[in-house]
């Protein structure tokens, strides 16, 4: 009986110490589109600057948004995926600085960040 309480107690100490572990260290790795890394409603562990906003109330969008039809609604992918190309065709108009991955909440608008370098 000794042994079996004593044992018990280890099984829940390794468990509390490996949650604890877990919960300090990064649980995920953002998805890249086009190169570009985007973050959904979560931000980067490293430090960084912004360099710019970007938003997709494009045409499609808005018709998306508009329509009744269930079929028609963009998903997150596609509202990331739009927002990556409205951002990279900025960054190829010079209307935006370089960066190297966008950080959104909803998709519709995105904030650019340039990570910044350790010397």
């Amino acid at each position: 009986m000794k042994n079996l309480t004593l044992n018990f107690a280890a099984l829940i100490a390794f468990m509390l110490f490996s949650q604890l572990s877990n919960a300090q260290s990064p649980c995920a790795t953002p998805q890249k589109i086009n190169g570009v890394a985007v973050y959904v409603m979560s931000e980067p562990t490293e430090d960084y600057d912004v360099v710019g906003n970007v938003n997709t109330m494009g045409a499609q969008t808005l018709m998306a948004l508009a329509s009744d039809n269930s079929t028609d609604a963009l998903n997150i992918k596609d509202l990331t995926t739009n927002l990556v190309n409205r951002a990279l065709r900025k960054l190829r108009k010079g209307k935006l600085q370089q960066f190297d991955a966008i950080i959104t909440t909803t998709g519709d608008s995105g904030t650019c960040i340039k990570f910044k370098q350790e010397n």
